[in-house]
């Protein structure tokens, strides 16, 4: 990964810090796309890559979410307390978990490059409803 890094920031990718009303985050997206499309990555690097270039208050924000996801997950594990029975179990079904999200998550946007900032939020929120939903099932069935 340290070379992937290596070649993204010879490539002088964009930052984005959410804080400046100038910003625009589409334009922070689409220029990011264009240079992690021609680098190939996958699509787990192409999130930990755009993290990488989150400062100020966005990088604040994704903090927050990355924290977020990981105290669900514990609230939701005392549904299903034989999904998770050790930590390594647990450590390793969070991983799995937020991998999964992120694949869907940037599946759809990476197959409609016309989706904006706007659009994605609302995506992001569905697939997160849509994972609660099915943890719940799995729980229950």
């Amino acid at each position: 990964m340290a070379s992937r890094v290596r070649d993204f920031m010879r490539m002088n990718p964009p930052k984005f810090n959410g804080s400046k009303v100038e910003e625009n985050p589409q334009e922070f997206i689409d220029k990011l796309y264009k240079i992690l499309d021609i680098m190939g990555v996958t699509l787990v690097e192409k999130a930990e890559l755009t993290a990488y270039q989150l400062k100020g208050a966005a990088q604040i924000w994704f903090n927050y979410w990355k924290m977020e996801y990981a105290l669900s997950f514990i609230l939701l594990s005392k549904y299903g307390p034989s999904i998770v029975t050790d930590r390594r179990d647990k450590n390793s079904k969070f991983v799995l978990g937020v991998s999964d999200m992120i694949v869907k998550e940037y599946r759809t946007a990476i197959l409609v490059h016309e989706m904006d900032i706007s659009c994605l939020m609302v995506h992001t929120q569905q697939i997160k409803e849509e994972k609660l939903k099915e943890d719940l099932g799995r729980q229950k069935g």
